[in-house]
């Protein structure tokens, strides 16, 4: 479901909960970090020298064989992973209000330097035992892609610890071609202000780069259940807004879904330290 943009900025964020989602991220949703925080509570993240990029892999697997799917990453793919020197890796799957069986991993981006390098999987299982691992991932799978996306930290409501999120609501943005700082000025100036209020855990906002459109941004809530989702989003003012008219032909439109955090398919660096 497309949502087109008429009116407010807090009209664009009361979209209903159902959109088809193509990409995370955002997409991205966008995403997560491990990094000690340090902005205080309820107030922007402050942008850094080289804002963190990631990988963002979208997957839709096909029907009825999501358990397969979930057991063959946990049991041979992410020991495989770790082993080839993978550190930090996000997972998440659609949940109730979105695409099916569509998962989500999220990993850091290097840039693109490290595609001249072997993938983890064969550094772990050397080619033929990666092609092989690999041969047995796609028959689980309808299709599978890849982009990047940067975070944008002056966008963004940092989360207060470092706890992963058990849901997080994707808005995928799409902006008219060379409007992206117009669209960025009045997030932070409009919108940014009435989600650090509002906002139960933690809002992250990342652009799309390489491999997907540079027009797009992936804002995420993050809430700890459908309970706190539907207090901040029954608190969403209703009405335009004359600051809110200005995005007229600046969004396009809007899409949205609800994804659920899945810690048996992720890595996260703490978890590794603490097992050692």
């Amino acid at each position: 479901m497309t949502h087109v943009i008429h009116q407010s900025t807090l009209q664009c964020l009361r979209v209903t909960l159902g959109g088809l989602l193509l990409a995370v991220a955002a997409f991205a949703l966008f995403q997560f970090t491990t990094a000690p925080v340090a902005a205080t509570q309820g107030a922007a993240a402050q942008p850094t020298a080289t804002p963190p990029r990631y990988t963002v892999r979208i997957t839709h697997v096909k029907m009825g064989m999501t358990a397969e799917f979930e057991a063959l990453v946990k049991n041979e793919m992410l020991p495989a992973y770790k082993k080839g020197g993978l550190k930090q890796a996000m997972a998440w799957v659609s949940a109730s209000l979105g695409e099916a069986a569509e998962y989500v991993t999220l990993r850091p981006y290097d840039g693109a330097k490290q595609f001249d390098e072997p993938g983890a999987l064969t550094k772990a299982l050397g080619e033929e035992g990666a092609r092989a691992l690999t041969r047995k991932w796609s028959l689980l799978v309808n299709d599978t892609r890849q982009f990047v996306v940067q975070m944008k930290p002056e966008l963004s409501i940092p989360p207060k610890n470092n706890d992963a999120p058990k849901l997080a609501v994707v808005y995928r943005t799409k902006i008219a071609p060379f409007r992206t700082l117009e669209y960025e000025e009045h997030f932070k100036a409009h919108t940014l202000p009435w989600i650090s209020k509002a906002s139960q855990k933690a809002y992250l906002m990342s652009k799309v780069g390489m491999g997907g459109d540079s027009n797009e941004y992936f804002g995420a809530f993050w809430v700890d259940s459908y309970t706190d989702m539907s207090k901040w989003s029954a608190s969403f003012p209703t009405g335009g807004s004359g600051a809110g008219q200005k995005l007229a032909g600046i969004v396009l439109s809007q899409e949205s879904a609800i994804y659920r955090y899945v810690p048996e398919l992720s890595i996260r660096p703490e978890a590794q330290k603490a097992a050692k």
